[in-house]
């Protein structure tokens, strides 16, 4: 009898699921273990996510949250789950808006050097010439517009500071 029951032939566990493999009782545990359609957690384990084992490969490549993919920005290789994250806070190629002069699309590593005060060209912040360390008579704070205008107007007084300061 016992013979006769392992002699049936049976479909896959997994018909429901696309499997067409038909066998012997026998040989259905090892099929099991080995079908196509057998439902596998994900390799990493904060995915959390049961796929099929002839779907693994596609899940790690386009659905799982913890894949690595590039960042648009920076192009480093970032967890597909800390993607928001990392635009948000992290990336330093990610486009920013200046909150001093609503200036968008500075890059998050250029902001500082946008904003300061010295050398950088945002029209919110104010600063002083950037030659008066060296000499410049004008020390009060101007505006980047004033600042400029400044610039334009001293070039050949700043070149002689510079040359002075230099030898």
């Amino acid at each position: 009898m016992r013979r006769e029951v392992q002699a049936l032939v049976v479909h896959c566990t997994f018909l429901d699921d696309g499997c067409q493999w038909k066998g012997e009782v026998r040989h259905l545990e090892n099929h099991t273990n080995s079908c196509e359609f057998l439902k596998i957690p994900c390799v990493h384990p904060e995915c959390g996510m049961q796929v099929k084992k002839a779907d693994l490969t596609d899940h790690l490549e386009k659905e799982c949250k913890c894949r690595l993919e590039n960042c648009g920005f920076c192009n480093r290789q970032i967890n597909f789950s800390r993607m928001k994250l990392h635009h948000e806070k992290e990336c330093p190629a990610y486009p920013v808006v200046c909150e001093k002069c609503r200036k968008d699309d500075i890059p998050r590593a250029k902001l500082l050097r946008h904003q300061d005060p010295v050398m950088g060209d945002c029209d919110g912040v104010q600063g002083p010439c950037p030659f008066a360390q060296i000499g410049c008579s004008k020390t009060e704070v101007l505006t980047n517009n004033q600042k400029k205008e400044h610039l334009e107007q001293e070039n050949t007084h700043h070149t002689t500071l510079v040359l002075r300061y230099a030898l």
